[in-house]
């Protein structure tokens, strides 16, 4: 390999320049033709670092960096075998960088040469060489390949011009003594340093920035620059060094400085942007299993930033009552991590609610009908690069919606019989032998999910702010449940309550609520009692408007439905009527007032007006 790679670089030092550039741009044209996982990364780097622009120039700047990508590696290869007449072409110097050099081995002062990711920052190793210095006292930190014979072929053809190469491995000791000997050290700075970097904000997103440079600077006194080869043709440059801090005391923000410094170049210029390494990972990540919690030992960010890197899309339930269920999960991821973005994903219906209640950052509407072009929806969002998909559904139309929106973590729960291949992660209910995850509340259920991904935080459970005050004399009633009409209690159980509670008090209005498809049974109980004190609001509603109407009611009275969950979810005393499903799995879950009536046969005939009757006066004067 090592003899094909020489024999590469051979041919592309002496090919015409224009050549090597024609192969450059090709190959970056191939590459970003071919669906990639760094391509991916790429284009999602720049989605998210720059949402305020048009795709087309997202695109634009994509393909450019793709092939200054491919430019960048060739002069790997083709640098050991370049002459001096050809650097002495290619690099030039601006006005100031030349003297700034001259003051360096004038007055012998240490200094840290910061290098961020430019297509032609290859060029640092050959400045001693360029300026005419026979003997220098420089080194730069790299970190070296995992082929031994490939890394010291790239070491030794380095430091043909003057430069000491030092490997991170070796330790930083010769690197202390380059700057002991008030010497120049180069540190790369700008990749993705992992749990042993602090926290920074970089471009509004966290990113581990290395301690390197600021910890060599505080140690031994050193002025800071920055190494800036900016690219004004292939394989040309225009070298500038600038600086950062001289003669000052050491600065905890220095690292912050230089995150800032280079985010206002890329930002600048859409030159500059495509000029830099966009493929890899700069911004802070985490395993998957810690995906929803934030814990670093070293965190430096300053509070004015609104901070967004983490994208964490939502496939919301399809039901109302499961909807209600869910939110205390949303409420509690939001709360999990300080750069979270959540987009929910449910059915159009619910979108209004979610925003009266503000809940989710982002909101979007499934198609409204299963269609052979549903799904094209999804792919089209495959653009917005989601960083994490987590599915509160278990269906298999839920899992394709999922992939075809391709975020590269799609996550849900492992039930038996639904093996779910089109996730990438699952909790495995199985593998959690300490409960019995069948008797747990459907909440309780997805806090499980959420904590196998890292949630470590407290579910709370207190209600939605209550901004109306309500009724006295309202009353609201919920008697249809339009997913199931088993979970009905019977109309004629209706009309015996209500008219126990109307001869109760002569001033109660009660008010009948439900979706259109329940307008049959209250009609049915409409046509049976003959009252002023009675309005029928059923199906003539929006889901804001009724949680509205719930807020003015004293209590309210209803089967186990979306209804009945949302008066509790806005802290509304309730009284739930319970017959096939489990109260221990679907009974609210807010910490409001709630009445459970239920029947041992699991049969709504059984629970009798006259029970729901006293639970209502024992409410209702409470």
């Amino acid at each position: 390999m090592l003899l094909t790679i020489k024999i590469l670089g051979w041919i592309l030092a002496r090919l015409p320049k224009i050549a090597a550039e024609g192969l450059g741009k090709s190959l970056g044209i191939l590459f970003f033709a071919l669906p990639s996982k760094r391509k991916r990364i790429l284009e999602s780097n720049l989605h998210h670092a720059f949402p305020e622009k048009s795709e087309f120039w997202r695109r634009k700047v994509a393909l450019e960096c793709s092939q200054r990508t491919m430019e960048m590696g060739l002069l790997v290869l083709a640098i050991p075998y370049l002459k001096l007449h050809q650097l002495q072409d290619w690099i030039r110097f601006s006005g100031n960088t030349r003297e700034i050099i001259r003051d360096w081995l004038r007055y012998k002062r240490p200094v840290v040469l910061l290098i961020p990711h430019f297509t032609l920052f290859e060029y640092l190793p050959t400045l001693p060489t360029l300026l005419g210095l026979k003997e220098v006292n420089a080194g730069a930190i790299y970190r070296p390949l995992d082929n031994v014979k490939i890394d010291k072929w790239i070491r030794q053809s380095r430091e043909r011009f003057g430069l000491k190469l030092l490997s991170r491995k070796a330790g930083f000791s010769k690197a202390k003594e380059i700057l002991g000997n008030n010497g120049v050290l180069g540190i790369l700075y700008d990749q993705n340093a992992g749990r042993s970097g602090t926290i920074r904000t970089f471009f509004n997103r966290l990113a581990s920035t290395t301690d390197l440079p600021g910890m060599m600077s505080k140690r031994f006194n050193a002025d800071t620059y920055i190494f800036h080869p900016e690219r004004k043709r292939f394989w040309e440059a225009r070298i500038h060094i600038q600086p950062l801090t001289i003669n000052e005391a050491y600065n905890e923000n220095l690292m912050q400085k230089a995150n800032d410094w280079l985010e206002q170049k890329l930002t600048g210029n859409p030159d500059t942007c495509a000029d830099w390494l966009w493929m890899h990972r700069r911004w802070y990540t985490q395993n998957v299993r810690k995906s929803f919690q934030f814990i670093h030992k070293k965190i430096s960010i300053n509070s004015k930033f609104t901070l967004n890197g983490f994208h964490l899309w939502v496939r919301m339930p399809n039901w109302l009552g499961d909807i209600i269920m869910s939110l205390p999960i949303i409420k509690a991821l939001k709360s999990s991590r300080p750069d979270i973005v959540i987009t929910l994903i449910s059915k159009s219906a619910y979108i209004p609610l979610l925003k009266m209640l503000n809940v989710g950052d982002h909101h979007k509407a499934l198609p409204e009908n299963y269609k052979s072009s549903y799904f094209n929806i999804f792919r089209s969002w495959r653009k917005e690069y989601p960083d994490s998909q987590l599915l509160l559904t278990n269906s298999t139309r839920g899992d394709i919606e999922s992939y075809n929106i391709r975020a590269p973590q799609r996550l849900g729960i492992f039930l038996p019989g639904n093996n779910r291949p089109l996730l990438t992660h699952k909790y495995n209910i199985i593998h959690d032998l300490d409960t019995n995850y069948y008797s747990l509340h459907q909440t309780l259920r997805w806090e499980r999910l959420i904590r196998y991904f890292g949630f470590n935080g407290k579910l709370s459970n207190t209600p939605f702010s209550n901004k109306k005050s309500c009724s006295f004399y309202k009353i609201g009633l919920v008697p249809g449940a339009s997913n199931t009409p088993s979970k009905c209690w019977p109309f004629e159980y209706w009309v015996e309550l209500i008219n126990l509670i109307l001869n109760s008090c002569v001033n109660i209005k009660i008010h009948l609520y439900g979706t259109v498809k329940d307008k049959h049974i209250s009609k049915l109980i409409s046509e049976k009692i003959k009252s002023a004190n009675l309005y029928d609001y059923t199906g003539s509603t929006k889901l804001t408007e009724l949680a509205d109407e719930f807020s003015t009611c004293k209590i309210i009275i209803g089967n186990d439905s979306g209804g009945t969950h949302l008066a509790n979810a806005l802290g509304i005393p309730v009284i739930v009527l319970f017959g096939p499903t489990d109260e221990v799995v679907t009974r609210p879950f807010y910490d409001s007032k709630v009445q459970i009536l239920s029947s041992v046969s699991k049969k709504m005939h059984n629970v009798l007006p006259n029970e729901v009757f006293n639970d209502y006066l024992d409410l209702y004067n409470m």
